[in-house]
């Protein structure tokens, strides 16, 4: 089990090592990048998106990208909005699949778990749904833009925005949550049409683990190889 950490003056540099930059040759983003552990993480959400599609789109097949509060088909218009600057993509569940450029991938369950154990979760909770942890989705969040001073201490260099999602409604879709929750696809599938992700709160310092459904459009943080 890895030992829980203290984090009452917990600083960047104590769990995480150098920081970097990656350039992705498909379109020329440069990311931010950190070790945490033993693993490379972008800590930037992915901003790939060869289309764009509208929240009223949706598919639990065919890979679709939004941009959240972007009901547009351009994406030049798309990439130009605020939304894309900072928050990135949402992807449906097959866009994230395919989505991670050469010498990276989205991350597994697994992958998802080693990180947050190394952060301090305890072994018992890595399986558990809903919040699990103290303190480590503050180690994740950014310290800056969560609704009511719901920031973290990013003392992981992760830089875990609040991005929303492509909800998923009864009729078709809507965009939601942008400010006050951070969604992120694993690569890990339950079921045929629901895949594992990763969510954090603007009002809780846990980090919470559910499936949802191939159609939802969430964020993508890659991991290197």
């Amino acid at each position: 089990m890895v030992p829980l950490l203290i984090f009452s003056s917990c600083k960047k540099n104590d769990v995480s090592g150098p920081e970097g930059t990656f350039t992705d040759s498909r379109d020329g983003h440069v990311y931010k990048t950190i070790k945490i552990g033993n693993q490379t993480w972008m800590a930037e959400n992915l901003a790939y998106l060869p289309f764009v599609n509208s929240s009223n789109q949706g598919s639990y097949d065919e890979p679709l990208y939004y941009v959240y509060g972007y009901e547009g088909s351009d994406v030049n218009e798309a990439m130009a909005s605020d939304n894309y600057f900072k928050h990135g993509v949402l992807y449906n569940w097959e866009a994230a699949s395919n989505a991670c450029p050469t010498g990276w991938h989205v991350p597994s369950d697994l992958e998802w778990q080693q990180l947050e154990a190394f952060l301090g979760v305890s072994e018992d909770e890595l399986d558990d749904e809903f919040g699990r942890g103290t303190v480590e989705g503050d180690m994740l969040k950014s310290e800056t833009g969560w609704f009511d001073n719901g920031n973290g201490n990013n003392a992981s260099g992760f830089s875990a925005l609040p991005s929303g999602m492509r909800l998923v409604t009864a009729y078709s879709g809507r965009f939601s949550d942008i400010g006050e929750w951070g969604y992120f696809w694993s690569s890990t599938a339950d079921g045929t049409k629901h895949g594992w992700e990763r969510s954090l709160s603007y009002n809780s310092s846990l980090i919470a683990r559910f499936t949802y459904a191939h159609a939802y459009g969430l964020t993508v943080r890659c991991v290197k190889d």
